[in-house]
């Protein structure tokens, strides 16, 4: 679990090894769980960096590591969802078009 994650590699790395997460309900962390557990908490601010972290229920904690160690799962789930965000695939089917788009663009707008 987190105070505060970006994109959340470290859980796609873990998932990419058939590890099960264990993450905060809060930023993209939710979104990045293909096998695991997503905890409760409660949002903070923090007028120094003048942004909302997040403080996870040790108790939700607690429980989901007892469901962990209970029901361990099989790591193919989360090896197969963590394929979604192989390198190759992300960059050919996100970032090749885009690059491809703003080739074009200037090439249309800039003078030779």
């Amino acid at each position: 679990c987190s105070a505060g994650e970006g994109f959340g590699i470290p859980v796609v790395e873990a998932q990419a090894c058939g590890t099960r997460v264990i993450v905060s309900d809060f930023t993209a962390q939710p979104e990045l769980v293909g096998d695991g557990w997503t905890v409760a908490g409660q949002p903070d601010w923090d007028p120094m960096q003048r942004a909302w972290f997040f403080t996870p229920h040790v108790g939700a904690i607690v429980e989901a590591l007892g469901d962990a160690y209970n029901h361990p799962g099989h790591p193919d789930k989360a090896v197969e969802f963590a394929r979604r965000y192989d390198c190759d695939r992300v960059y050919n089917t996100h970032w090749r078009p885009v690059l491809e788009r703003l080739a074009v663009t200037l090439a249309e707008r800039l003078p030779l």
